[in-house]
Order: structure tokens, then sequence, then C-alpha cells
């Protein structure tokens, strides 16, 4: 069933007050479905065509609309950002949209989040009409079975995007692809039957009389339990620290434990894991304080461009600051393709170890590498971070061959790999000539790169 009219009197007396009073105040929360992710324009997405519609709809109706669509959230996060982001605004209706989202993983269970959330919208918005939407993975993954049973529960309607598409994909009238731009996000027609369901939802709800007799309660018992009815997010400048062990607050603008400096007292080694933002700081902030002796290795990859034109390295980079303050490190590089997840899972990963000593290098070697995670040597600084820095530019292009073979030959087809090749040689031949004008001391590093 892609509606569920059977609980539409408290919406039919709040879209009948609205008329009345002249405002209508909407909320919507959700992912980024919501949000208004990927229709070819906003205007095409389905919170844009809803709000439009009631306006037209409602001639004479003020209609606000609040957007609490937020990408990659479930309910869980739902939950605890809905006082700030819904309730707050006090909204005459909401509409809930976390069914794909919520599809449950490993350990996870939002049917208690969701159950917390809905709660939560009834006891802090008595007056307020909520209505569910149930979207869908292109597997058929949903929570609407889980969160149907709590609409049910507390008698709140719901409009089912899944059901609707599935029973018209069964029926051949369109494909997955015919809507959608990925495993979950609609396109402008996807967009459009979402909106058209809440349509014809809100069309049933009209078609009633309104019943000023209606009361609403809140049912004593739940359906899966709600642990987090009162979650709440809090910001940070609203915190207030109770106690404080191990921290101490130091001038900087971060803080440090001990200070920063006990915590790499004895250490053999220091690894640096600072994104590129992050390059700054770690180069004004922690290098200065490290012995002399203790061996840095930096994982973060990148390179900066002067207004001269050139590209350092970051070990460079920040050499050049160290030698401003007249301060020494012993800075070495990790370079090569190896992804966390994979490294993580013991796959038979190869990096190369760059620095200026090799004895240092054969030192860092022998702390990390395993049966799994194997390391070659490098002094060629320049080489192996400028081709590390560059191969992510080249995998790119070369990815861009698979999308546009699947532009010309369909997103099922097979894999094409002529294109792949000749971009990967082309690739290969560019980064050996940037690796020159880098100053590289070998181009045995253009390996690491291609890698």
């Amino acid at each position: 069933m892609s509606q569920c009219g059977q609980y539409t009197q408290k919406l039919t007396n709040v879209l009948k007050e609205a008329e009345k009073k002249g405002k209508l105040k909407i909320g919507f929360l959700g992912g980024s479905i919501t949000q208004g992710c990927n229709p070819s324009l906003p205007e095409n997405a389905y919170v844009e065509r809803v709000t439009r519609w009631f306006k037209e709809r409602f001639p004479k109706v003020e209609v606000e609309k609040i957007n609490a669509g937020v990408g990659a959230t479930g309910s869980l996060i739902g939950v605890h950002r809905v006082e700030r982001d819904i309730i707050t605004h006090n909204p005459d209706l909401v509409f809930v949209e976390f069914a794909a989202n919520d599809v449950q993983g490993e350990g996870v269970d939002t049917s208690i989040s969701y159950e917390s959330l809905i709660r939560k919208l009834r006891l802090k918005l008595p007056g307020a009409a909520l209505v569910e939407i149930f979207m869908t993975l292109d597997t058929r993954e949903s929570a609407q079975e889980e969160e149907m049973k709590i609409a049910e529960h507390y008698k709140v309607p719901y409009v089912s995007y899944h059901d609707e598409i599935f029973s018209k994909i069964d029926a051949g009238e369109y494909t997955w692809e015919d809507i959608e731009t990925d495993e979950v996000h609609p396109n402008d027609k996807g967009h459009g039957i979402v909106a058209d369901l809440i349509k014809d939802l809100m069309e049933m709800a009209l078609k009633e009389e309104a019943d000023d007799s209606y009361k609403e309660e809140v049912p004593e018992t739940t359906v899966f339990g709600v642990p987090y009815l009162e979650g709440n997010l809090i910001e940070m400048q609203d915190l207030k620290i109770t106690e404080e062990k191990g921290f101490e607050k130091t001038e900087e603008t971060y803080r440090t434990i001990n200070t920063g400096c006990q915590a790499i007292e004895g250490a053999d080694m220091i690894i640096g894991g600072v994104s590129s933002m992050g390059v700054d700081w770690f180069g004004e902030t922690v290098l200065p304080k490290v012995p002399s002796d203790v061996p840095v290795l930096s994982v973060t990859k990148g390179l900066l461009d002067t207004e001269d034109g050139k590209l350092l390295t970051y070990p460079e980079v920040w050499e050049n600051r160290l030698r401003k303050i007249g301060k020494e490190c012993c800075l070495n590089a990790i370079g090569g393709p190896c992804t966390s997840y994979e490294l993580v899972a013991h796959d038979q990963t190869e990096v190369t170890f760059c620095g200026k000593n090799i004895k240092v290098l054969k030192k860092l070697k022998a702390i990390m590498q395993t049966d799994y995670y194997h390391i070659s040597l490098s002094t060629d600084v320049v080489g192996v971070e400028s081709a590390v820095a560059l191969k992510n530019g080249f995998a790119l292009g070369i990815a861009l061959t698979i999308g546009l073979n699947q532009k010309k030959f369909g997103i099922d087809s097979p894999l094409h790999f002529n294109s792949q090749a000749a971009v990967f040689g082309e690739s290969v031949k560019e980064m050996s000539r940037l690796l020159e004008y880098q100053g590289a001391g070998t181009l045995d590093n253009l390996c690491v790169g291609a890698g």
C-alpha cells in the first residue's frame, strides 16, 4: 500500500485550521533525499515540489518551509537533533524520512532510535500532524517494516515510495534506472513520485471533515523501546566540564595531553596523520616540540604550490619552517598504494618509506613491517612524495573512461579496458615528465605513483 489514510484525522484538522488562520509551517526531517540530493535542479526535489503544491493549493495561506534534511544521517542522529532543527520552530506539519538510511547494519538497532524520534515529536509537538515517508535502496532493503509498525502504533499516516515504485517496476512500467541516479537517490522523476504520493495523501485528508473533538493520545506502551527519548545535541560552547583528568588547557588554541610533551617522551617514533588542512598546525605546533633524534613518519599526501611556481613536498615545507627557528627534525614519509580498510583486513600491501637517512629508514621498517605490510626504502623524498601526490589525479582520469563508456554503452555494459590502459600509459608518460620537473633523484619511483 503506497499510502495509509487510516490515521488522517489529525492531518485533516491541521490543514483545515491552516486555511482558517492563513498560516502553515511545514517541517521536513530526513537524510540526503530530503536535503535535496540529485535532482537536475534544486526546485525539482520533492521538498520543493511539495512546498509549491501547498502554496498553490492554499493561495491565501502563508506557507513556511523548514528543510532539516542532512545527508548520510538516519534516525539515530535525527532523534538527537530534532529538538534543535524541528521542534523549536513549532511546525504544524512534520514529514519524517529515514527508512533508507535506517537500513540496519550489524550491531545497529535503528528501530529504537526511530521510535524515540516519533514519540518525541508526538510529546513535544502535540498540535502537529506527522507523516512518515518510506524510501528504499535498490536492493529493496528498507526500514519500512519496522517503521510502519511504529506508524500504526502511534497512528501516523505514511506514504511508501518503496511499495509504489516496486509495484510499477514489477509490472514493467519503468525500471530503477528510470527513476534513480544511484542506489538510493531519486532523479527528477523519482522526486516527482515522492511528491505525488504526499499530494495524494493531503487530498485524501482534505476530503474529510474537521473534528474539533478529536484528541490524539500518546500510547503508554512502546513497540521497540525509546531509550533515546531524551537524547539531544549540545553545542560545544554550551558544554560544561565537571572534571578534567589528563587534559590541561594551554595558551594554544587546542587541547593537548599534558601540554603535548609528555605524550612523546620515550617514543621510538612519531606518526603524523594530519589532513592537508592540518599541515600548517603540525609544522608550527607539533614538530618544534619533537626531539631531533626521534624520527617522524608522515602519511599526509600532497604538494604545496609556491608563488614562484614550484611544488614543495610536505617534508620540504616543514623543514623550511623549522630551519627558520633553528630547529632540526628527522622527517620521513610513506608513499604507495595503500587504503586503510584493506590494510586492516591484512591485504598484501607494498609501500615505500622515504627519508634522508637510510639508517633511520631501516629502523622504521624494522618497527613497522609485517608479513602483509611490505616496505621498500628510498632516500629520494622529492620523487616518492611527488609521485604519490600526483597519482590520485591520474587515477581520476583513468576512472573517467569508465563513466564515458557507461554513458555510451550503458550502465551495465562490460568494462572496457582498452581505454583505461591507454589513459594509464599516458599518465605514466606525464608523471615521468612531472617527476623530472620536480627534480626527482630517479624515475624508479614512478612505480610508486603508477601503483
